[in-house]
């Protein structure tokens, strides 16, 4: 960033000489039973600079074996990936004004001629943390930002009032910003409650007789199955490539994701034959994200189930697999049913017991068609919106971006430069939920 020619009055700065970095505190003599604000890594939010101070704990406690801060310091997470994330913040409001955190906090505090508030700012860049990134060292997975790094970076330094001025410019864009994207995130929430509210109108409180799992299933062996258990299949069986073993994680909102992790050889999974899947079954996942759904896409076909999924191979001749799959999603008797069964004293599980032993209301296969038409058709028009909000809520943190480049190279333009997302907002239609009966917190949010 050095390249760029500065306005007059600024200068290029080693970071190092404006600040002091892993100070120790300038409090002498604590007491070891003072209360102290503590400070975990996961109680600071990604880019945002807030955090939450519920937790205090005795000086005594927490003066070896943490790292120390006081009022007005900067904490800037050194590790991956919470600095990629832009854990950083300028921490006040400490308890007895001293704080203590993770270790993995690097800590900055300002000398006279830097404001911390500008600091932050010009930590939080996207850029910033980009070059960050490329100077981490160490293993895989636990890579950190060296001190030597922060100390040699250069950061253009303008006069104090200056400061003072830009970090002013830069709040005042950030609220009406903030403002707009908070309206984009109530947008998204209320698609979830829309779509959820049309499963539930579709598929609940309806007078269809009701059949259990076993009139559903494919005659035959493996129409039910409850991955592999044990040495089965252990980890030593795993490979960069080959044959994919499905997971909880190809399971989503109803809809399969491509994201395997884990693949198995040719021959392991002959051996493994009976827990393969075909196009068209059903994957359920029995542990962690309880009772989520999908249909198994035609590119997976002879792919092997993980031991926290069963697979279901329904008749199609009796049942509409993806009206199975909305029934798990949407209908009230089957997701009370699944909820009050699968509570354990650790855990929560599901098993082909509890899944034997649910009533699954079954209009004639016909109407089950029309029902998947009629929620699909709406759903769809649901993701459109929703992929016009992700895509607005993208173009604000871009936004968010271009004023923090701009700000740092003394070009903070007016704010007619900057239109107001709320404007923007206004163009995403929003669902109406007037028909569906639903109010947001009434509805399972899937």
């Amino acid at each position: 960033m050095s390249e760029v020619q500065l306005p007059e009055g600024w200068i290029w700065k080693k970071l190092g000489k404006s600040v002091t970095i892993n100070p120790k505190l300038s409090r002498k003599d604590i007491p070891t039973e003072l209360q102290v604000s503590f400070l975990p890594m996961r109680m600071v939010e990604e880019v945002t600079g807030r955090f939450n101070l519920a937790e205090t704990r005795q000086y005594g406690e927490v003066k070896k074996g943490f790292t120390a801060f006081q009022d007005e310091d900067i904490i800037f997470a050194k590790v991956t990936p919470c600095m990629e994330n832009g854990k950083i913040a300028v921490v006040s409001g400490l308890k007895n004004k001293i704080g203590f955190g993770s270790t993995e906090f690097h800590v900055f505090r300002c000398q006279q001629d830097l404001d911390n508030k500008y600091l932050f700012y010009f930590l939080v860049q996207r850029r910033f943390r980009h070059e960050a990134e490329g100077s981490m060292t160490g293993a895989v997975g636990l890579r950190r930002v060296p001190k030597s790094f922060l100390e040699e970076y250069l950061i253009p330094v303008p006069p104090l009032p200056v400061q003072y001025q830009i970090v002013a410019r830069i709040e005042e864009l950030f609220s009406e910003l903030d403002a707009g994207v908070n309206e984009l995130k109530t947008a998204l929430y209320r698609l979830k409650t829309y779509r959820q509210a049309v499963l539930q109108n579709q598929l609940s409180n309806k007078n269809w007789p009701t059949i259990q799992l076993d009139g559903l299933l494919q005659l035959g062996r493996n129409s039910i199955k409850t991955g592999p258990f044990g040495m089965a299949l252990s980890k030593s069986d795993h490979r960069a490539e080959g044959v994919p073993v499905l997971g909880i994680e190809n399971i989503g909102r109803g809809k399969f994701w491509d994201r395997n992790k884990i693949f198995i050889t040719a021959d392991k999974a002959a051996e493994l034959s009976s827990y393969t899947v075909s196009e068209g079954d059903l994957i359920i996942s029995r542990s962690g994200t309880v009772g989520e759904i999908c249909i198994v896409p035609p590119k997976m076909e002879g792919s092997i189930i993980s031991t926290n999924l069963i697979k279901l191979s329904l008749n199609k001749n009796v049942v509409d697999p993806q009206y199975f799959c909305y029934l798990f999603l949407g209908c009230r008797s089957v997701l009370n049913s699944v909820k009050d069964q699968c509570k354990g004293s650790t855990r929560d599980f599901l098993n082909q017991g509890i899944l034997k032993s649910l009533d699954f209301p079954l209009p004639d296969l016909h109407f089950q068609k029309q029902i998947v038409s009629e929620i699909e058709a709406r759903l769809s028009e649901a993701e459109a919106m929703e992929t016009t909000i992700r895509q607005e809520l993208v173009r604000a943190e871009n936004l968010r971006q271009s004023i923090l480049k701009q700000a740092f190279e003394g070009k903070l333009v007016p704010s007619t430069m900057y239109p107001s997302l709320q404007s923007e907002v206004a163009k995403v239609a929003e669902p109406d939920l007037s028909n569906y009966g639903g109010k947001a917190d009434q509805l399972t949010l899937f």
